[in-house]
Order: structure tokens, then sequence, then C-alpha cells
């Protein structure tokens, strides 16, 4: 990593343990599911990456729930911490965030 100017670390970006990386998407659709939780502002994007989960504290490894491409609705508190990635802004957050995958 010596060397390396900021920007190539950042294209190098990976996701690790349960970190989920997601891109807002660029107009949201209106759907009777997003009427129904204005109380909690969610917010929908596309996965880009993910880690591939983590282990408990008893050593139980607990699979990711999402994959890259699934289309997230999550909680719009995820939306604090942007990073830039090759030119995108993207959201890192956990699957707590997350409320559901969308068909």
């Amino acid at each position: 990593v010596v060397g390396l100017k900021r920007q190539e670390l950042i294209n190098m970006l990976k996701a690790i343990r349960d970190n989920i990386f997601v891109k807002l998407d660029d107009a949201p659709e209106k759907s009777s599911l997003l009427i129904s939780l204005t109380d909690i502002n969610p917010v929908t994007g596309v996965v880009v990456d993910c880690g591939p989960g983590v282990y408990t504290d008893r050593g139980t490894f607990i699979d990711m729930i999402v994959e890259v491409g699934d289309r997230v609705l999550f909680t719009n508190n995820a939306t604090n911490n942007p990073i830039e990635h090759d030119g995108e802004k993207l959201y890192a957050m956990k699957p707590e965030h997350i409320y559901g995958i969308i068909k």
C-alpha cells in the first residue's frame, strides 16, 4: 500500500465482515410500501458490495442476507456517512439498517 495515492486506495474499496455499500436510487419510486413507512423516512438503493458475513460471540457464522445487485429499502439514518468511490456517492451500512429487499 506504500506509494499508492489516496484515489488508488479508494478504488480498491472492498466491504468486509457485515458491512454493506449501497448506491442510492436515482429516482426513488413511490409505492404503497413507501407511503406506509413515512414515519421512518425509508430510502431505496442498490447494493454495490457487501462483506461475507460475521461471526457471533459464540462462533456461529451469520451469512449476509443481501447480495450485490439487490435493491433494498433502508433507514434514512444510514445515509449519514457518505463515501466517494469511483466518482459515485456510496453509503456504508450494517444489515440492521436494511428493512428489506425489493423484489
